[in-house]
């Protein structure tokens, strides 16, 4: 039994346990006959395998240039807007899963699939696509998909409406690759005069014109997001695992930069058990516009005293 079929038969249960509730009692043979097909569903329920969480959806609309009212999207254009769209997510996934090299190929990760069309403007349905050999999630633990369209979602707001600063502080958890991939999605609304808008987990974000596409693409571009790796020495002086925050105090100078800690930073809590001993650290330095440089660490070694 999939996931589909397993979904069929709980709506069916919950539909002939209502019927059972409002047919007259004195018809004994249409009771009959529901109940045979509610026990029949329930055998059948009490063999399906765990399926764990339901799949997460996300709601991808456009409007614009290739959008025709309620009726339809040019096709070039709808196919290869979800499939930038789709790349991106596969993208950050992969980088959750298993921090990525600089080049070369993308762990495939973070599959979606379209399960329906909407209507207003035009748009899509995506599902994350849950393997049957994948081990079952936790109902309150988030998946990578998930975290990764909740990431989409956040850059994209960020790009549009944040300050240099802000920008910068949240491209720094983004591997520079997922960045590349988002802007060559929104730079494809941007050259068809479109539109989106994203909806996901309660939470939604749209570009309320071309104009604000235009901003996000020429903020996540490489002209205004500077990167450059540095190795530093100096000394922590905080770290926040749980939100995989750190302060970095570099030495000689006493300056004292602050961001987020990679993935790649398996245990981040062994930082608190080195603060203020001699470290040096790799970072990659963000810095929108002529905003402050923000900073992802990537790694550190302790230096002999």
């Amino acid at each position: 039994m999939d996931r589909q079929e397993h979904r069929f038969l709980l709506a069916e249960r919950s539909e002939l346990e209502q019927l059972l509730e409002i047919v007259p009692k004195t018809h004994t043979l249409d009771i009959m006959s529901l109940q045979s097909r509610l026990d029949s569903v329930n055998a059948k329920l009490e063999s399906a395998p765990e399926f764990g969480r339901e799949p997460r959806h996300t709601k991808l609309i456009f409007r614009g240039g290739p959008v025709v009212a309620s009726q339809g999207v040019f096709a070039k254009f709808g196919a290869i807007a979800v499939e930038k769209f789709i790349d991106t997510v596969a993208v950050i996934t992969a980088s959750i899963v298993k921090p990525l090299k600089p080049t070369g190929a993308i762990p495939k990760h973070g599959q979606l699939l379209i399960t329906n069309t909407i209507k207003g403007s035009f748009g899509f349905e995506l599902e994350e696509h849950i393997p049957s050999d994948q081990p079952q999630l936790a109902l309150d633990v988030l998946s990578p998909v998930e975290e990764s369209i909740s990431q989409v979602r956040s850059l994209m707001e960020a790009s549009v409406e944040a300050d240099d600063d802000e920008l910068a502080y949240v491209a720094s958890g983004f591997d520079p690759r997922a960045i590349n991939k988002l802007h060559d999605f929104i730079k494809m609304m941007l050259d068809n005069e479109a539109t989106c808008a994203l909806a996901f987990h309660g939470k939604s974000f749209r570009f309320r014109d071309v104009g604000d596409v235009a901003r996000s693409a020429n903020r996540l571009s490489q002209d205004n997001l500077h990167e450059e790796l540095k190795e530093l020495s100096g000394e922590f002086v905080g770290c926040i695992p749980g939100r995989c925050n750190f302060q970095f105090q570099i030495l000689p100078e006493n300056q004292i930069i602050y961001g987020k800690t990679s993935e790649s930073i398996e245990n981040v809590d062994a930082i608190n058990h080195i603060l203020y001993k001699p470290c040096r650290i790799k970072v990659l330095s963000i810095r929108s516009g002529n905003g402050k440089s923000k900073y992802r660490l990537l790694s550190f070694n302790t230096e002999p005293e």
